[in-house]
């Protein structure tokens, strides 16, 4: 049995290794390799979070710190936990550390931490756009899967610029996911008057 699951990792490691160095021989150029690497920068995204302030001024009136509250409180346990429960006990390396002097890798920025399993950026991002998918979905319906390709975007420059393989941003995903979900869930159950004219979503 153990046999056979330290194969099955060995061939995930290769797969995902593979993906990766696809990615890079692939798709990368000159104009997304000087562009793609300010999608991780969070100060390129000021004017986006700026409009999710205004929304939920607009939305919620002086009660808007309380959604931005709780959105601010679910991506730092999404943050702390991705490290402390992921990262410092998988201690999974980086494929910049890796792959330092294979010309396989472009890595595009510094490597960063030495461990990369789960991909931060990935969690706190997908977590952060589940919260508003469902938050404000019902207002702009049209435009709520846009939080969800936001968070992809970030996620796919992390494997881009070389610091994580896809698996990393892909658990990553999940796990930020999940808890973007029982946030707002929670954030329901204690908070329905934010609720109380919105069709129900769940």
């Amino acid at each position: 049995m153990l046999i056979v699951l330290l194969t099955f990792i060995s061939n995930l490691q290769s797969i995902d290794s593979e993906i990766l160095f696809w990615i890079h021989r692939n798709l990368h150029s000159s104009i997304g390799n000087a562009i793609i690497p300010y999608l991780r920068i969070p100060i390129f995204w000021l004017p986006l979070y700026i409009l999710i302030l205004g929304i939920f001024i607009k939305k919620w009136k002086l009660k808007f710190w309380i959604p931005l509250l709780i959105l601010g409180l679910t991506v730092g346990l999404c943050d702390y936990t991705s490290v402390h429960l992921f990262k410092k006990q998988i201690e999974r390396p980086r494929p910049c550390y890796m792959y330092e002097n294979d010309p396989r890798l472009d890595l595009l920025i510094p490597c960063g931490g030495k461990y990369g399993f789960i991909s931060t950026h990935a969690a706190n991002h997908m977590a952060i756009a589940v919260f508003l998918f469902y938050l404000l979905g019902r207002k702009a319906p049209r435009l709520k899967w846009l939080w969800i390709l936001w968070a992809l975007s970030i996620g796919f420059a992390q494997v881009y610029v070389g610091v994580h393989y896809p698996l990393d941003v892909l658990c990553g995903f999940l796990y930020g996911g999940l808890i973007g979900y029982i946030s707002i869930r929670l954030f329901i159950k204690f908070f329905p008057s934010f609720f109380t004219n919105e069709r129900a979503f769940y």
